[in-house]
């Protein structure tokens, strides 16, 4: 698959990250509009004030034209509840102005499991232990057909988000994926990363037919989130 930047990147951006989001995706249009602040936690961080109860969105992003998984933990008195998400197919076909998704009629998958005490709590200890409040790679860019994890999270009062993409050391040394996916109930199976290299715009090879036509793009990380940054699309198909 040979990508190209395209001509009109403000305005593919803009789409993709102009609003603020609520934290809901099912609709697929306001989710072109609010994607860049849902998956850096936007949500979260506007409502994360002292004394708020401790709330974590954890983004896994497994080259999105094959899926993205979103894990939310929201913490209560009883322990919480573990909220996951999958977008299938996520990725936008090709359309300069405004991409319409692959299964546009289709929502996510939304499945909620209650958590007992002792796993909220092994949960926030692995997300801290993994280095959810050091600082984020600011500068990093991630592009869409790789294999990263974004965790936005209030602790305490205080918001954090870091990045994590393979196959650098940290991402495969983080230990909350495997409690979050040992508890992922959906029926669409985990994707994992494929390969032992770094997937950017230049080496992305693809070769299921059905995705050919996807665009891709790339997300920048600053200290509290994601920016957009470059889209692309497939050379073959103009």
């Amino acid at each position: 698959m040979h990508l190209r930047i395209l001509a009109a990147i403000s305005v593919a951006g803009a789409l993709l990250s102009g609003c603020a989001s609520d934290g809901e995706v099912g609709n697929i249009f306001q989710r072109k509009t609010t994607w860049t602040d849902f998956v850096s936690g936007g949500d979260i961080k506007a409502a994360c004030v002292p004394g708020a109860a401790n709330r974590y969105r954890a983004v896994y992003n497994a080259n999105r034209a094959d899926q993205v998984r979103i894990y939310d933990v929201a913490t209560n008195a009883g322990g919480g509840v573990l909220r996951t998400r999958v977008l299938e197919h996520a990725i936008s076909q090709n359309s300069t102005i405004w991409p319409l998704e692959k299964n546009t009629l289709l929502d996510p998958s939304d499945n909620s499991t209650p958590l007992p005490v002792a796993d909220v709590a092994q949960i926030e200890k692995l997300f801290a232990t993994d280095g959810l409040a050091a600082p984020a790679p600011v500068g990093r860019r991630l592009f869409s057909g790789s294999y990263f994890w974004l965790v936005s999270g209030c602790v305490n009062g205080q918001f954090h988000f870091n990045a994590w993409e393979y196959p650098d050391d940290s991402f495969k040394g983080l230990n909350f994926p495997n409690m979050l996916f040992a508890r992922d109930d959906d029926p669409v199976k985990i994707v994992f990363p494929r390969g032992d290299e770094r997937i950017t715009e230049l080496n992305l090879r693809d070769v299921n037919f059905e995705r050919s036509g996807f665009n891709h793009y790339d997300f920048i990380v600053q200290s509290d989130g994601v920016s957009m940054g470059a889209s692309y699309r497939n050379r073959d198909k103009f």
